[in-house]
């Protein structure tokens, strides 16, 4: 077996999980001109929330991962008109500094809120390595990150209101989407956000 590849695999697979992480806040700020530095926070909410839905309300993973996405759309957009409709036309900075109190209010309540709750997400089938070609392959990394890979894809071929990828750099600047579309974008990097 060959460990420096098996590090490199597991390395690439790891980076492709990541990647949507990237996205949103690629498209948060390409949208809104605002780095949401709180989306390691809404990250771990969309886990905490998946989490809760496998093991305090018994539902199957799939059910789970559901729920997470629903209700990560539901904070995007709870987040987009409470928080940033009353900040609209207010400095950038004011804005940034939003995310950073969310993301350590988001912290402290998770783990109050979430305390009982295990963390871990149970993929019986998925624990052995793979042998490929001398190289092991961590199974649940690599579904995962054909799931990202998936939503990449999707995301660098969805349009914007205004017709252009959301990922190209014609996409409007702060001032030219409507709050709408804000809205919309906030809630994709919320849904973006729950674990693959």
């Amino acid at each position: 077996m060959s460990f420096p590849l098996t590090v490199l695999v597991d390395g690439a697979l790891t980076g492709a999980l990541y990647a949507p992480i990237a996205l949103a806040f690629v498209v948060v700020y390409r949208a809104s001109g605002v780095i949401n530095f709180a989306l390691g926070e809404w990250t771990m909410l969309a886990t905490a929330l998946t989490t809760t839905g496998l093991w305090a309300l018994g539902l199957g993973l799939p059910a789970s991962l559901g729920l997470a996405g629903v209700g990560m759309v539901l904070f995007g957009l709870a987040f987009n008109r409470v928080v940033l409709r009353p900040l609209t036309g207010r400095p950038v900075i004011a804005l940034i500094m939003v995310t950073l109190g969310l993301g350590a209010l988001l912290r402290g309540a998770t783990a109050i809120v979430f305390g009982g709750v295990p963390r871990r997400l149970p993929l019986a089938p998925l624990t052995d390595p793979l042998i490929v070609g001398g190289v092991l392959v961590a199974p649940d990394k690599l579904v995962a990150a054909t799931v990202a890979a998936l939503a990449a894809a999707i995301a660098a071929t969805s349009r914007s209101p205004g017709g252009s990828s959301a990922c190209s750099p014609s996409w409007p600047a702060p001032c030219g989407p409507s709050c709408r579309a804000v809205a919309s974008v906030w809630c994709c990097s919320a849904s973006r956000s729950s674990p693959s």
